[in-house]
């Protein structure tokens, strides 16, 4: 059943299309600048190479953050598609960022537990609660996230297409901090 001309439908319907479609573009330029902003800051605490950190002279932008954020965002995407239909790969796609984004909120939650408090002897019961609750749902998330949600053709495939991009990228995350932590104590 589609729209006749002078039906009001035949305005709306394209508007609304062109209102999801612009704020699905906004949502995903924003999520890459923000993104792009944690290697930068990570290069600043010493906890990455300066490289990271470094701006563009003139426009005062996280250069080299950008093309490295771009360049894991661009192997996902290449490494999402292959073999998978286009639901398939944009649900690869969205659950592997959506790991990216929980490994950081298990290590928040965690901070209250087990972490190195210089200030506080022992953080207060309701922030214990809170953070145990934080990082139990957080990690059944992990857990979830490597499992489709969709029907696809080899579960087990996306399943190890999700978690061993996450696992690669983690262990090439680990070998720049730690390279970089060994080169920086030598100095």
């Amino acid at each position: 059943m589609g729209t006749r001309p002078g039906d009001p439908g035949a305005t709306l319907v394209p508007l609304v299309v062109f209102g999801l479609l612009f704020s699905f573009i906004a949502s995903m330029a924003l999520t890459f600048a923000f993104t792009t902003r944690l290697p930068m800051v990570a290069g600043w605490d010493n906890l990455l190479p300066d490289w990271f950190g470094r701006l563009h002279p003139r426009r005062k932008t996280p250069t080299n953050s950008i093309l490295f954020v771009g360049a894991v965002a661009f192997a996902m995407a290449i490494l999402g598609v292959v073999g998978a239909a286009q639901q398939e790969a944009f649900q690869l796609l969205q659950n592997a960022a959506g790991i990216f984004y929980a490994l950081v909120y298990l290590v928040m939650f965690a901070l209250p537990l087990v972490g190195r408090q210089r200030h506080i002897a022992k953080p207060a019961w309701w922030l214990q609660a809170a953070s145990v609750s934080g990082f139990v749902m957080t990690a059944m998330y992990l857990v979830l996230s490597l499992f489709p949600i969709i029907d696809v053709p080899h579960p087990l495939l996306f399943t190890a297409k999700v978690g061993g991009f996450i696992l690669a990228c983690q262990l090439v995350a680990a070998f720049l901090f730690y390279s970089y932590r060994r080169n920086s104590q030598s100095a």
